[in-house]
């Protein structure tokens, strides 16, 4: 199951009553102006960066689901362990 991890745009907050965003959300235009989408966990479970920059971001930022759930997945510092885990061979 594939997943778009996105961060809080600077400035704007959202209530969320558990990791994952209320089903009527995704219907809301507004979506794109509150999150900034920083990678996907393709089917394969691989992290892909769609913003390279976001690598360098502190571990500590949390990141929030935008299409499925979390898969454990909380922080860019989870991001960035997957994505290591990955690329050792």
């Amino acid at each position: 199951m594939s997943t778009v991890f996105g961060i809080h745009r600077q400035g704007k907050k959202i209530e969320l009553v558990d990791d994952d965003l209320p089903e009527e959300y995704f219907q809301d235009d507004r979506i794109g102006d509150e999150f900034i989408e920083v990678a996907e966990r393709g089917n394969s479970g691989w992290i892909y960066w769609n913003e390279e920059v976001a690598y360098f971001l502190n571990d500590s930022i949390p990141v929030y689901p935008l299409g499925n759930t979390a898969q454990g997945i909380y922080t860019i510092g989870d991001l960035k362990k997957k994505y290591n885990e990955q690329n050792k061979r």
